[in-house]
């Protein structure tokens, strides 16, 4: 999904949450990939599910002792950002990015934040998450070392936003 799209959505009052409305064995049925085996089914409903996925990460980082989800939201969206990756690889490089920002700006729609607040959420995470994702296939002492900087973006959101509420 492109950012231009999910902003359009959110100015028509789309929600990422609507397509929960629709029953989770009825889209599992529908997923391209579900084809009885059961083994691409979860990927692609993950996938179909970043938008709010994305949100509840936004709204874990807003929410009251944000630190505390701190390392969960940073490893969640690592692990999206992975997923998106191996699934998207073959639409081209910049196919990943463009995905998570889209969920990322669907989901700051979702939570209502400021432009300005968005800004950092759909320019700065997708990146960070997917080189937090190349992290995850790394030695077991880079894999700190890949996460920091994501870690880090996120700390500094939930600090600006809990000294504003």
């Amino acid at each position: 999904m492109s950012i231009e799209r999910a902003n359009a959505d959110c100015a028509a009052g789309q929600s990422p949450f609507s397509m929960l409305d629709t029953p989770l064995k009825k889209r599992c049925a529908a997923s391209p990939t579900a084809g009885g085996s059961g083994g691409g089914a979860l990927p692609s409903m993950v996938l179909e599910c970043g938008s709010v996925i994305c949100s509840g990460i936004v709204g874990g980082l807003l929410s009251s002792f944000p630190l505390s989800r701190l390392h969960k939201s940073a490893v969640v969206l690592a692990h999206l950002a992975a997923l998106a990756g191996t699934q998207h690889a073959t639409a081209g490089a910049n196919a990943p990015a463009a995905l998570l920002a889209g969920w990322l700006s669907e989901a700051a729609c979702a939570c209502q934040l400021a432009e300005a607040a968005q800004r950092p959420v759909t320019q700065l995470w997708p990146a960070a998450a997917l080189e937090a994702a190349d992290g995850l296939r790394a030695p077991a002492r880079e894999q700190g070392l890949a996460s920091r900087r994501l870690k880090k973006l996120l700390r500094e959101f939930a600090d600006t936003h809990a000294r504003d509420s």
